[in-house]
């Protein structure tokens, strides 16, 4: 019974462990808006406007959509933002947008903005016109509510909107629109979107502001007429602001400030405008101004420490975010913005800690954390908020949008497998309903409605392949939802499509040269065989005469001998070969048939020659058109000093002949069958036949390439191939040239009758054989240099037509740099964006783009160049002169200076030295260093010589760094120069006056030359090192010379640590040495240094530390008296508390100190029986003032071995420096 219940209990236990291990979580579900739905523009399906959202921390989500360029599409294809989403209730709704309200269909009515066309669903487009929209209210400057005056009927389901630009506004013929967001709102509802960051009309059926925009003349009037009205100065510096002329707008707000000095409006659109004129320390100066009188308002807070970072101007930056800060201490945006400054400063740490800060401070609410990851997004870091969502699902497990949003985040960057996951998690978490069976299947909707969308694009692709448009529609969809690699290959395959059809048209526009080019080939090919057949021809001619001759002699001699046996009554016998009579019948034949074949021959070939002469009086009209053009086109490129880089498009084309090998390979084909290979150009030609539906063309040119290699037997072979049927239905140019090609071949030869006149007539022809076969080599030597000029020019025309690739492809090839570029892949990028500039030199974009790519990659100086160029023309574009004085900050030009005076127990040296650095490039610069270091032994020595002496050093140092690839050496050429007449003071015994060559002549030089190496894989660093000189100390006077071999090794490794926990970094230095002396002793030395460092204080920036030094020392002999320095056996071990604490003083100055004591054992002769134990004490403090870019420091230095209460050794150093950086700054 006991038993029994037992075994029940257990029973019980187990599925009561099982059913709680099984218990699912009851979901919260997001707030819905069912007869609201609210779009962001920034989240568009596809969108052609620009290529990222522009931040405007005065709309919707503090992102938009910015359309603001005069150069049209290809093809005249529209701009567009295409946007999917889900009805949950069907009805009549409300069509709304913020952004620039349309241009107006009345051409009388100004227009400072483009219309635009609807469509919802495919259907037909529908014109929007300012006559078709109520203005609501403005918002922001040059952004609007706007509602459709006409209502659209929606049923439940997905749907697609579509708003497309084809039209320019009137202004100024350009295509402007902006776009913030658009909703559609059931009629009726009084739904508001749930998202905090959205903005939404304060006054739905507010239609006060309702009116069409008034000329600016108008406007000028108004004010002119009411100078009182403060809104008549706004109105019309908003509309210069919306036309870009910042300079008319302040003209005007300036008089405005002048009647009312605190209006809010007018304070902030002074700082706006003076931002977008280019002003930023002015712009930044009227934010302040703002801010002082309206501190509540936190969007612009954040807006001017966003613009003060994006130029660079950090101190600014932090200071505005630092203030917003002590009014809204607990807004994460602010947290999070100011991270972003430091982060764009290299200071990672700060960052990070304020990135941590804002994370703790939203965990206690799901909706702060949901923030917080949309803060990230907004400011272009959605891979940051992949870990918040991450927390909020571990933070909150029961509220399902977490799931959503990081599902939804994950899609955006083209992480589709992973957000798989995130759903199939969501199933297995939570409890079945069906309320989240359906849930979740309109969150599945909504995020895979895009691939929908784009799934449809490739439909209509399949049935057009043809239509570039629509593959640019589809690489720009790719890659706004982040699809890189697959728009990056679509880029390439659009590219390589153009390439193709350039060609053809490059067929078209050169049919006549290259038929005379191939006519030509004709005619080299037959005039070759000519010279052969000629030597074959004369050597056959005189077989035949000779052995008709033997033969006509054998015949004459046996009916001689017939003759006369006949006579006898005898009979002859047949000789062996046969009767000779038979034979010279025989030989007869062969001389009539070859007389009249080389007749046949030379009729022919007087023939062909007058009809190649006649194609050869053509060719100079050819060439004196061909040059004309290409003078014409070298004056169209003079400007623009633009070469054609063969290899780019051939590496280029290489890569895609895979993918693509229809229009790669023949691409490639038809360069290579130009400037050559031909047989490159044949196997790319075929591969290309090989492929699924071949064009016709690359039969032609195929066939071409036959000819041009004048293998007239392959090329009959390839006509008689079912490859070749297309040829004739895309040109008949081979059938005339194969014509052409049959008439010089086609033998008309008359039946052969030997007469007695043959044999003379074949010795006649021997010599026309013989002219014909010169005059054939002859026009052979012709022909290759015609061929030569013609494939010049051939060459040249297939240049310029590269050339008009290269201009219709300028945008897409920017465009493709950019995609690159996000997809980190820099080398390629480089090469899109040097070719864009190859074109457009001053493509402030790509100039910009390609400083951006060459940091990233690591070569600054380019970079900085880049940027300068970006400067010289437009001093505020984008972060040029941030980054470029970021990078100038980081790789300055350097001067420093320093003194020091160290002594010990037996010496006192004081050292002065100077050095100044150069870069030549991101890889090369140069580093000279000059030293003078004086020494006065001032305890006795053994050596009775002098006891000072000075040494000079002058070093030149080429800092080598492959910044590619993680190497870097260091080449160092150097001497150590000492004089006599020091050393030795007094020395001089003559009564003259010494002379300068006396003087010069006590000096000594000494090489000291050496390599240092850097190898760097992570954060593992090996810095090997090798130097020759003069050992040290033997410079002391009375000392032997002894020369010094130095082999050094250095393993160094940071590990660094979250901050949170105290720990921020441990941080090893492994040191080996090897020296061998030219006295043959040898020398080594070993050290491990491991430092731990814990950041304690913010402000003042305290770093506290605990460092372990072990060394150990060894020379092998130990010369009595000492030369130099032996150590036998040293053994320390050392560790000891270490600080730092850096004060900011405001304006770029700060104060810092570093402090370090360490003490422990000194061992001497540890490697004997009897060692010598010391206690070792040393002490360093160092105070730097950092001026900007000078750093002024001194330091103390003292340390001490005691093998008692007294020192037996002690050593000490002041040492006094100054580090002047030579930055070149932008507008600093």
């Amino acid at each position: 019974m006991k038993k029994s219940n037992w075994l029940t209990a257990s029973l019980w236990l187990l599925m009561s462990t099982i059913g709680f291990s099984q218990t699912k979580l009851v979901p919260v579900y997001p707030t819905s808006t069912p007869e609201l739905v609210f779009l962001e523009a920034e989240y568009a399906v596809s969108t052609n406007f620009s290529k990222e959202p522009i931040l405007n921390y005065g709309c919707s989500s503090s992102r938009t959509l910015q359309l603001n360029r005069t150069v049209p599409l290809f093809g005249n294809a529209p701009f567009y933002a295409e946007f999917v989403f889900f009805i949950q209730e069907e009805g009549t709704y409300e069509i709304w947008y913020g952004g620039s309200p349309p241009g107006p269909k009345d051409d009388l009515l100004p227009s400072y903005a483009s219309p635009f066309n609807l469509r919802i669903d495919g259907t037909d487009p529908t014109p929007v016109y300012r006559e078709d929209v109520h203005v609501v209210e403005n918002y922001t400057p040059a952004y609007y509510w706007n509602v459709l005056k006409r209502k659209v009927s929606l049923k439940a389901g997905v749907h697609t909107v579509r708003i497309e630009i084809t039209e320019k506004r009137r202004y100024d013929n350009r295509y402007f629109f902006y776009l913030d967001a658009l909703f559609f709102r059931k009629e009726g509802s009084e739904a508001r979107p749930t998202s905090a960051l959205a903005k939404f009309p304060q006054d739905l059926k507010n239609r006060r502001i309702d009116n069409p925009f008034g000329t600016i003349q108008e406007y000028e009037e108004t004010l002119r007429k009411d100078p009182k009205d403060i809104r008549n100065y706004i109105y019309l510096s908003l509309i210069y602001s919306l036309v870009g002329d910042y300079s008319n707008a302040l003209r005007v707000l300036r008089r405005g400030y002048a009647l009312e000095p605190k209006n809010e409006t007018i304070l902030l659109l002074l700082a706006k405008n003076r931002i977008w004129k280019g002003d930023v320390p002015e712009g930044l100066a009227g934010y302040r101004a703002y801010l002082t009188e309206y501190p509540d308002n936190r969007e612009a807070w954040k807006e001017a420490g966003k613009v003060a970072a994006w130029v660079g101007k950090y101190a600014e930056s932090e200071r505005f975010y630092l203030d917003a800060l002590g009014r809204f201490p607990e807004d994460p945006s602010l947290l999070v913005n100011l991270g972003f400054t430091y982060l764009w400063q290299s200071d990672n740490q700060r960052a990070d800690r304020l990135f941590q800060e804002a994370l703790e401070k939203s965990l206690d609410a799901p909706e702060k954390l949901k923030l917080l990851a949309e803060i990230y997004k907004i400011n272009g870091y959605p891979d940051r908020a992949l870990p918040i969502y991450r927390k909020g699902t571990e933070t909150y497990p029961q509220e399902l949008e977490f799931h959503l949003l990081l599902a939804d985040t994950l899609i955006r960057l083209g992480k589709e497998e992973e957000a798989q996951k995130v759903y199939a998690s969501i199933e297995e978490k939570y409890e079945f309903s069906e309320q989240l069976t359906a849930y979740l299947s309109l969150a599945k909707q909504q995020a895979e409605m895009r691939n929908k969308v784009i799934q449809e694009y490739q439909q209509k692709l399949e049935m057009d392949p043809d239509n570039l448009s629509l593959r640019e529609t589809l690489v720009e969809a790719y890659f706004w939802n982040g699809l890189k690699e697959k728009a990056i290959q679509e880029s390439y395959i659009i590219l390589a499509t153009h390439s193709f059809r350039q060609l053809k048209e490059f067929d078209t526009a050169k049919k006549d040269l290259l038929y005379l080019v191939d006519s030509l080939y004709l005619y080299s090919t037959y005039f070759r065989d000519v010279v052969g057949r000629a030597a074959s021809l004369r050597g056959e001619a005189n077989t035949a005469l000779s052995s008709y001759t033997n033969a006509l002699k054998d015949a004459s001699r046996f009916e001689e001998q017939v003759r006369l046996a006949t006579e006898r009554g005898q009979t002859v016998p047949t000789p062996e070969k046969g009767d000779p009579r038979q034979i010279l019948r025989t030989e007869e034949e062969k001389a009539a048939r070859i007389t009249e074949s080389i007749a046949e021959f030379l009729n022919r070939f007087e023939s062909n020659d007058n009809r190649y002469r006649e194609l050869d009086s053509k060719i100079q009209d050819v060439l004196e058109k061909e040059k004309t053009s290409l003078e014409e086109f070298n004056r169209l490129t003079l400007p623009l000093t633009w070469k054609w880089d063969r290899q780019f498009y051939v590496d280029e084309l290489s890569s895609l002949v895979s993918v693509v090998p229809v229009l790669a390979a023949h691409t490639l084909g038809r360069i290579q069958q130009i400037t050559g290979p031909l047989p490159e150009a044949e196997r790319l030609y075929r591969k290309a036949l090989e492929a699924p539906k071949p064009q016709e063309v690359t039969a032609y040119t195929l066939w071409e390439t036959l000819l041009w290699k004048e293998d007239r037997e392959a090329r009959k072979s390839f006509l008689g191939s079912p490859a070749s049927e297309g040829i004739s239905r895309y040109t008949n140019l081979t059938s005339t040239l194969e014509q052409l090609d049959t008439e010089l071949y086609r033998e008309r030869p008359r039946t052969p009758v030997f007469t007695e006149q043959v044999p003379d007539r074949l010795r006649e022809l021997l010599p026309r054989l013989e002219t014909v076969r010169v005059t054939a080599a002859s026009r052979l030597g012709e022909l290759e240099k015609n061929l030569q000029s013609l494939k010049y020019f051939l060459t040249k025309g297939l240049e310029r037509s590269f050339f008009d690739v290269q201009e219709k492809t300028l945008l897409l090839r920017y465009e493709l740099g950019d995609y690159l570029l996000s997809s980190h892949r820099l080398v390629e990028a480089t090469r899109q964006l040097r070719h864009v500039l190859a074109m457009d030199p001053a493509n402030l974009n790509a100039l910009y783009k390609l400083g951006v790519v060459r940091q990233l990659y690591g070569d600054w100086y380019e970079a900085m160049e880049f940027y300068r160029r970006v400067y010289g023309i437009d001093p505020t574009f984008e972060r040029a002169v941030s980054y470029h004085n970021q990078l100038a900050r980081l790789h300055p030009n350097l001067l420093e200076a320093e003194a020091k005076t160290f002594a010990d127990t037996s010496r006192i040296t004081t050292t002065v030295e100077g050095s100044y650095t150069h870069a030549f490039s991101s890889i090369a610069s140069l580093k000279t260093l000059f030293r003078t270091e004086s020494l006065r032994m001032y305890k006795q020595t053994p050596w009775s010589t002098a006891s000072t002496h000075q040494l000079h050093t002058l070093i030149a140092i080429f800092p080598l760094n492959f910044y590619n690839v993680g190497v870097g050496f260091t080449p160092r050429l150097g001497v150590d120069v000492a004089s006599s007449a020091y050393d030795n003071p007094g020395g001089y015994t003559d009564t003259d006056t010494p002379g300068l060559p006396w003087f010069l002549s006590t000096y000594k030089a000494f090489p000291n030359v050496g390599i240092d190496a850097r190898f760097s894989v992570k954060d593992f660093t090996l810095l090997p090192s090798y130097t020759y000189s003069r050992e040290r100390d033997t410079f002391i006077p009375g000392r032997p010379n002894v020369a010094k071999n130095q082999v050094e090794l250095t393993l160094q490794k940071p590990f660094t640590f979250d901050a949170r926990y105290g720990l921020t970094q441990i941080y090893s230095r492994t040191y080996g040495s090897l020296s061998i002396l030219s006295d043959g002793n040898r020398k080594v030395t070993a050290l491990q240094d491991t430092s731990l460092y814990f950041h304690v204080a913010d402000a003042p920036w305290t770093t506290l530390g605990l460092s372990t030094v072990l060394v150990f020392e060894h020379a092998e002999k130990h010369p009595d008296p000492e030369q130099y320095y032996t150590p036998d056996g040293v053994f320390v071990a050392k560790a000891g508390p270490l600080g730092s604490t850096y004060i900011s003083l405001g304006g770029g100055r700060v104060l810092g100190f570093v402090l370090q004591a360490l003490t422990g054992l000194y061992r001497e002769k540890s490697l004997s029986s009897s060692p010598e134990n010391k206690f070792y004490l040393e002490g360093i403090l160092r105070t730097e003032l950092t001026l900007d870019s000078t750093v002024l420091y001194l330091s103390v230095y003292g340390s001490g071995a005691f093998p008692s209460s007294k020192p037996d050794y002690w050593s000490m150093q002041v040492q006094l420096g100054v580090s002047q950086k030579l930055q070149r700054l932008l507008a600093p």
